[in-house]
């Protein structure tokens, strides 16, 4: 049987990040473990962006693509945020949620749940992404979490700040999130390079 949890997401977004404070979600989606399958271009080789991304990329760059995300998740609210980290570590127990990760596992879980949903506020007329589809090209993002932060705790990702204006500065997985774009557009800056 399939876990399922209820996702709200923002109303007020959009990729151009004019972002209106206090307003309340009023679209829930929900996240299951097992959602419809979303195909994916016949080129796409998992855990390889050398020229081949997967469709729910879009035409995005990845380090892009992330800081979209990124700017996503800042407007999450918190209900949202621990419904993801509930659903991504655990111990596989019922009721049992980890305060912090312990594996790659764990942060990669996170990265698929929070693309899913990324993808699916874009275009609510698509079939759900799955986690299947998703999570052979989150290797690259979740190994640099893994190594750079982990373990990630569950009350700094879930705390949404107070202060609007300043929002962005103060979250602590936009920061990481942020961290990874600006490390992958080097890398494939020196890719180019060379």
């Amino acid at each position: 049987m399939p876990i399922v949890t209820s996702i709200y997401a923002p109303t007020s977004y959009n990729t151009d990040d004019h972002i209106i404070p206090g307003e309340t979600p009023d679209v829930v989606f929900t996240a299951t473990d097992t959602p419809l399958e979303h195909t994916l271009e016949k080129s796409a080789k998992p855990s390889s962006y050398n020229g081949f991304k997967p469709k729910w990329m879009l035409n995005d760059a990845p380090h892009r693509f992330y800081q979209r995300v990124a700017k996503f998740f800042v407007v999450l609210p918190e209900q949202s945020r621990i419904a993801i980290w509930d659903s991504s570590v655990s111990t596989g127990e019922v009721n049992c949620v980890l305060v912090e990760t312990n594996s790659k596992e764990h942060i990669a879980n996170i990265i698929c749940r929070l693309i899913i949903i990324y993808c699916k506020y874009q275009d609510r007329k698509k079939p759900k992404l799955s986690i299947k589809a998703v999570k052979p090209y989150t290797d690259e993002i979740a190994t640099y979490i893994y190594d750079k932060h982990n373990p990630l705790e569950k009350e700094k990702f879930v705390h949404q700040s107070d202060d609007v204006i300043n929002r962005k500065e103060n979250d602590y997985f936009y920061r990481i999130l942020i961290g990874f774009a600006n490390y992958s557009k080097a890398k494939q800056r020196s890719n180019r390079s060379t």
